[in-house]
């Protein structure tokens, strides 16, 4: 799996982003180290910029090249348009990337319901203010958890270590599941 993002950043990303520099490939590589151990799935813009000595400009325009190449999948808060924006979270495109990486639990889970969303053709959202609910898809608010997670407004909680559905709680393994 490491291998695969080592491929995506070395070979694939320069195809995308001719300009790229070595900086730039490190700069993607510290991005991925971060997201993969964080507890909270988001970036400082202004600081990368400083500490790599790039312009803002050029982080966004890796963020959206590492989103283009299905690297990292950058959530946007409500109403946000894509476009140069670092989202209200960045996951991993492919929630088992974290396994590789030995990453935080709560990313996994919120990284797989945002892929399963998009799998649907939904597009998760952020709230500004998570103390309702955790994303927004469609027109439904999701809160993401494990067992004991509760609902604070959400219109459902999608549990991990449960097996069978209750009500407005959904298994979190039942996402595979869903289709249009």
């Amino acid at each position: 799996m490491k291998n695969t993002v080592d491929k995506i950043i070395h070979s694939d990303i320069p195809h995308f982003l001719p300009e790229v520099r070595e900086s730039h490939l490190n700069l993607m590589r510290h991005i991925i180290g971060y997201l993969a151990t964080s507890p909270i799935p988001t970036l400082n813009i202004d600081n990368l910029a400083k500490t790599w000595s790039v312009g803002k400009l050029t982080v966004y325009n890796l963020l959206a090249v590492m989103e283009d190449t299905s690297l990292i999948q950058i959530i946007r808060h409500e109403g946000l348009k894509k476009g140069k924006s670092k989202g209200g979270k960045i996951f991993f495109a492919d929630p088992s990337l974290y396994a590789a990486f030995h990453g935080q639990l709560g990313n996994i889970r919120e990284a797989y319901f945002c892929m399963q969303m998009r799998k649907l053709g939904l597009t998760p959202e952020c709230p500004k203010d998570d103390s309702q609910y955790d994303f927004k898809a469609g027109n439904k608010t999701f809160e993401i958890g494990g067992r004991s997670k509760k609902a604070k407004q959400a219109d459902f909680v999608i549990r991990d270590d449960i097996d069978m559905p209750s009500g407005r709680v959904i298994p979190l393994w039942y996402l595979e599941f869903l289709k249009l």
